[in-house]
């Protein structure tokens, strides 16, 4: 089967990259990515700005003065427009029929680079974004009393404030077309790039881009390094079903994706629904469970990645069971190399499912770029999950990031018990 993550990239006489797949469907995927993001709101540029900025954008230009111009220009051809502003990027992304390729592309990085920002504008959007700020800020920077508790009680997992990603009004005020027009400079920096896929005229895609004079730009940066509130173990009355959660996690100071790797097998291999060990042993031997969750995150952020098992139990004497036999499992299944190997082996099989979308294709390829620097086909990605299965070295992650010594533990309970 042809590798289906290997890219055509290309580096532009401005230093820009274009990361493209081909692929044979009637519509083109746009996402470019301009290198400011939330952790450049920081010292003289104002708490906010970056995504402020991209709101900006996003209204109006130069090219099309009226808001909202552009995405409805777009949108009358059957395509969307839309931007997002992450710890480091801003993302414009761009959904259009092929066919329409050549009419809308090059508009789109003209719509990005040419701005058109007032004081009228920026007051206009400021009752928009405070509003926006309102509905993330009730549990901030979690989305429930539970996350809260997770991000902020038991983890200090949150490199940004909720002022340094919106903004506050203090901040609006200060905010004026100089600056934004200033900070806007940072757009034309040969670490921008370009991910497209579908059916284009690649020629036209660069030719485009290569029009943009660069310059690379020096931007103040910060963030909170993540560590912890509260690892010992504590209850906390922070779920509004009955349930009683038991959360296991840890904070991993390492972006190395063999880290990273070996850190999603391992959850993996315990929570999977076939011969997950955790998975048979609390709902098909006990039957406690109805299903067990695990998650793992990387950020761009030195010593921000972290990790979370989550078990939602019934009772306080199925906690107490469960904390007093959840290692001493976990060190016995990671000991059993056949089960590991196994577990591999079905992994590598189902790849076949994974990539059926452009979009898929796209997001996995982004990921790797932006959290580990480069991006990999599917035969080295394949060849660094063979690397990690082995019981010595899921030991070793379990020794550095798992133990009781290094992670952290917590009971959320039902708010009402």
């Amino acid at each position: 089967m042809k590798d289906r993550l290997i890219f055509e990239t290309q580096k532009l006489k401005n230093g820009m990259m274009v990361y493209g797949k081909p692929w044979d469907v009637p519509f083109v995927i746009v996402r470019f990515f301009v290198p400011i993001g939330t952790r450049n709101n920081t010292d003289s540029i104002i708490a906010g700005s970056a995504h402020f900025l991209e709101h900006l954008m996003c209204s109006r230009s130069q090219s099309f003065p009226g808001k909202s111009q552009f995405k409805k220009f777009v949108s009358s051809f059957g395509g969307e427009f839309g931007a997002a502003t992450s710890e480091t990027f801003t993302e414009y992304h761009l959904s259009i029929p092929s066919a329409a390729f050549s009419e809308i592309f090059p508009k789109f990085i003209n719509h990005i680079f040419n701005p058109l920002i007032t004081e009228e504008y920026i007051l206009e959007e400021s009752g928009i974004i405070a509003n926006e700020r309102k509905r993330k800020g009730i549990w901030f920077p979690g989305d429930s009393k539970l996350g809260m508790h997770v991000r902020t009680g038991w983890q200090n997992n949150n490199p940004y404030t909720l002022r340094q990603i919106f903004g506050e009004d203090d901040d609006f005020s200060n905010m004026t077309p100089e600056k934004f027009y200033s900070l806007h400079c940072a757009y034309k920096d040969p670490r921008a790039h370009l991910f497209i896929g579908g059916s284009y005229d690649a020629r036209l895609a660069m030719k485009t881009l290569e029009q943009i004079e660069t310059k690379f730009n020096d931007l103040p940066v910060f963030w909170k390094k993540a560590s912890w509130q509260k690892r010992e173990y504590h209850e906390e009355k922070c779920v509004e079903s009955d349930r009683h959660i038991y959360y296991l996690g840890g904070i991993v100071d390492s972006r190395d994706p063999f880290v990273f790797r070996g850190i999603t097998l391992l959850g993996s291999f315990l929570t999977n629904n076939v011969n997950g060990m955790l998975y048979e042993w609390l709902r098909r031997d006990l039957g406690w469970v109805y299903n067990i969750n695990f998650g793992a995150s990387v950020s761009i952020a030195p010593n921000i990645g972290a990790w979370q098992l989550s078990l939602p139990l019934n009772d306080i004497g199925q906690v107490s069971h469960v904390r007093s036999k959840l290692h001493q499992k976990i060190y016995g299944a990671i000991s059993d190399q056949e089960q590991i190997d196994l577990h591999v082996k079905e992994k590598l099989t189902k790849q076949i499912f994974n990539y059926q979308r452009i979009s898929d294709v796209l997001d996995d390829q982004i990921f790797s770029l932006h959290y580990f620097g480069k991006i990999s086909n599917e035969e080295e990605s394949g060849e660094l999950l063979r690397q990690a299965a082995y019981s010595s070295f899921l030991k070793r992650i379990y020794n550095t990031y798992w133990h009781p010594d290094v992670s952290g533990e917590f009971l959320a309970l039902p708010i009402n018990s």
